[in-house]
């Protein structure tokens, strides 16, 4: 038994390492055609995950754009795009996007060119580790906070947009929801796709996509997870943070999340102190509305611009 829970704990901690230290020259392993040698080196040491780069830029969608550099409260260099509205004079504000898991900001360049066509600036950051970002960690939204509230700094002292909204995909949700309880940032709105309600939630989901017991393996690898990067992975629970969110926000998940289930995103929703709003949008997994199902996600946030907009115009940093 001693020797079965030392093994169980170093798979752990392998496949919690993999999962948040990404490698420059790692290509994605395709499990379905790998050999039994090479299922099992992955089942005993976890998969090395390649660094997110950005393929392409907002010029290959027909956009211009300014790239900017600022520096995060501890000491990470991160990289953003800024795109202009089409008529920036009558310009409604500043969207700021943070992206998900295992991706860069040219993931959401979609959805900045939708907020740009209907009025918006829009500012695209990488998150550590991803990107023109400094580093190779990703923390799953803890450390990920403090390059929220960089970024809203940064678009404070350098952009002063009229208004500022924050959008966040799944761990970009998470880390918007947490840099508003632990780092006090402010914001006119949010709009937040498939944040989970709690760390140790989604990593189970995982393991119950695989027919494995969630129970146990989960909790090890959470723990180590957090471990690793000076937290307890116990704790990073958005429900918890949500209470700080007292501005308007639109949240949304796909009704075919594996991750993220409806009850789970509701339950973030129903913590949040200000107005808000929730939208299941049919079709969709956890990768993404609006690359799969733009009508839905358009309709929902173009109904909560609208509903945002027709009330007395928001002081910036509400």
């Amino acid at each position: 038994m001693l020797i079965v829970f030392v093994a169980l704990n170093g798979v752990a901690f392998m496949h919690a390492w993999r999962m948040t230290h990404f490698v420059a020259a790692a290509s994605r392993v395709d499990l379905k055609r790998a050999s039994i040698s090479g299922k099992l080196g992955a089942l005993i040491g976890g998969i090395s995950i390649p660094r997110p780069s950005n393929a392409f830029t907002p010029a290959e969608m027909g956009m211009a754009f300014s790239s900017h550099r600022f520096v995060t409260s501890d000491g990470v260099k991160l990289e953003a795009w800024h795109i202009e509205a089409k008529d920036d004079a009558t310009s409604r504000g500043l969207v700021i996007l943070f992206h998900g898991y295992t991706t860069s900001k040219a993931s959401v360049l979609g959805e900045a060119k939708e907020f740009c066509d209907l009025g918006y600036d829009a500012l695209l950051v990488d998150f550590r580790g991803a990107g023109g970002s400094d580093g190779n960690v990703c923390t799953v939204g803890f450390l990920e906070a403090n390059d929220v509230a960089a970024a809203v700094n940064f678009a404070r002292q350098k952009l002063a947009p009229k208004s500022l909204i924050l959008y966040g995909q799944s761990m970009g949700a998470v880390a918007v929801l947490r840099a508003m309880a632990k780092c006090d940032v402010r914001a006119d709105a949010l709009i937040l796709e498939c944040p989970y309600d709690r760390l140790l939630t989604t990593v189970a989901h995982r393991f119950e996509s695989m027919h494995a017991p969630a129970f146990g393996l989960a909790h090890l690898l959470v723990f180590w997870g957090g471990l690793q990067h000076g937290y307890w992975g116990f704790a990073h629970n958005p429900v918890d943070y949500a209470p700080a969110v007292t501005c308007p926000a639109l949240v949304t998940s796909g009704s075919n999340d594996p991750w993220v289930l409806e009850r789970e995103a509701r339950d973030v929703v129903a913590r949040m102190r200000g107005e808000k709003q929730y939208a299941l949008i049919p079709g969709v997994g956890h990768e993404g509305a609006y690359p799969n199902n733009p009508t839905d996600w358009r309709r929902a946030v173009e109904s909560f611009l609208k509903d945002l907009h027709s009330q007395s115009a928001p002081a910036s940093g509400r």
